[in-house]
Formats: C-alpha cells, sequence, structure tokens
C-alpha cells in the first residue's frame, strides 16, 4: 500500500525507470542514487509531482519505497524529469 497516483498522461509517454545499478552502498539507514536517474521527455503534461516509489516491476508490482519530495516539480510538455546523480536519497526510519 504505498498510495499516490502515478503518472499518467493523456500521450501514455510517461514510463517508469529501471533504477537497479545506480545506487550507492547503503550508509546508516540511508542510501543515496550514485548515478542520473532520467526519465522519457514528457510529450504531454504530466502535471505536479509531489513524491517518487521505487517498486519492484516495470508495471504493477509492489512498493518497496516511497516518499514526498522536498520540493514538488510541475513537469510541462517537452520537460525531462529526472534525478541527479546523488540528489535522491532514500531514509529507512
Amino acid at each position: 500500500t504505498g498510495g499516490g497516483v502515478e503518472v499518467s498522461p493523456v500521450g501514455t509517454d510517461y514510463a517508469r525507470v529501471n533504477s537497479s545499478g545506480k545506487w550507492a552502498a547503503p550508509d546508516g539507514g540511508s542510501v543515496t542514487n550514485s548515478l542520473e536517474i532520467v526519465f522519457t521527455t514528457a510529450a504531454d503534461d504530466w502535471g505536479e509531482i509531489k513524491a517518487v516509489a521505487i517498486l519492484d516491476a516495470d508495471s504493477g508490482g509492489n512498493f518497496l519505497w516511497w516518499g514526498t519530495l522536498s520540493v514538488p516539480k510541475t513537469v510541462l510538455k517537452d520537460d525531462t524529469f529526472k534525478f541527479a546523480a546523488t540528489k535522491l536519497t532514500l531514509n529507512l526510519d
């Protein structure tokens, strides 16, 4: 039960990104992306992105981690939503 709504723009240009191999070794209950994580360029407006989730499948699947962004991001047509290396940290509370 992760909650939230996955991006689903009219043009169906959104796709989950496989982030396997893009994470540094865990450090004290946290893990940070060591490489850039880049989504496809939006062919339509995706709206405001307020949270992210890590799932175990390309579609459907199980929530492994989820959390809100410290600063929401509005993704418009022709934008590329991405996390630069070291900018996404997952914390275990």
